[in-house]
């Protein structure tokens, strides 16, 4: 292997390892793995919980559950995965020259990627009101029947700034907008069906937020937490079913 082990060597390793964790948990132990997490348990005492189907309410024993908390090295190496959102790397990527901007306003010249990067800086601030002033002046730089990448990012990030402040329903409506423009590349649909999926689960629509995160799931299956959206708002939705 390239780190000179054998495979015996590795699972052997391997084995080690998550035994040593296993027997710290169950001697009450937490364990921290330097950048990659923290292992704990929590004790949960017996409850009653009634099932859906039949209505019976039965009882669950004590039992001891293992939690998770990730590193800053696992979370930063899953912040870069490409399952992560299509726009995120570009945002990330603008971060820096928008905060130069910022320090230096008045030599802010009216074009399209300026304001755009303004719009992200003010954003991350959390000064909304500016942030939608830019990226409606971006969006106001190109030419009315342009719908490729600038004005689908400006769509998105306009929702962004909607759902940010809680207004969901125009939030979806720009999504939707973003989802209109043609030949748009599959990552970039799938984020935004996945944002709209989210959305419309918000607003309690929820026949369609799952047609819209069922694309998402069958594009691919892992994802963001897509299929976990769906199993919850399939749980929500029978639910509403079984108590009208």
């Amino acid at each position: 292997m390239d780190d000179g082990l054998t495979r015996r060597q590795a699972d052997a390793a391997y084995r080690a390892i998550f035994n040593g964790i296993g027997d710290a948990l169950a001697a009450g132990q937490d364990v921290t793995l330097r950048g990659f997490g923290r292992f704990s348990t929590k004790f949960r005492p017996f409850h009653w919980r009634q099932i859906p189907r039949d209505h019976e309410i039965v009882r669950i024993p004590d039992r001891t559950h293992v939690t998770f908390t990730a590193g800053r090295t696992l979370r930063l190496a899953a912040d870069a995965s490409p399952d992560d959102g299509y726009f995120d790397a570009m945002i990330a990527r603008k971060k820096r020259s928008s905060r130069q901007l910022l320090s230096q306003p008045e030599h802010n010249p009216l074009h399209y990627e300026t304001q755009f990067d303004l719009g992200i800086a003010y954003r991350e601030m959390g000064q909304i009101k500016d942030a939608f002033a830019k990226f409606h002046a971006a969006l106001s730089l190109l030419d009315k029947r342009e719908r490729g990448a600038r004005f689908v990012r400006c769509c998105y990030l306009i929702a962004m700034c909607h759902k940010d402040i809680g207004d969901f329903e125009l939030a979806a409506q720009w999504l939707e907008a973003g989802l209109a423009s043609p030949k748009r590349p599959a990552a970039e649909r799938l984020e935004l069906e996945y944002q709209l999926g989210v959305l419309l689960g918000m607003e309690g629509k929820l026949e369609e937020a799952l047609d819209h995160l069922s694309i998402v799931c069958a594009a691919n299956p892992v994802f963001r937490d897509a299929a976990e959206h769906m199993r919850s708002l399939q749980a929500l939705r029978f639910s509403r079913t079984v108590h009208g």
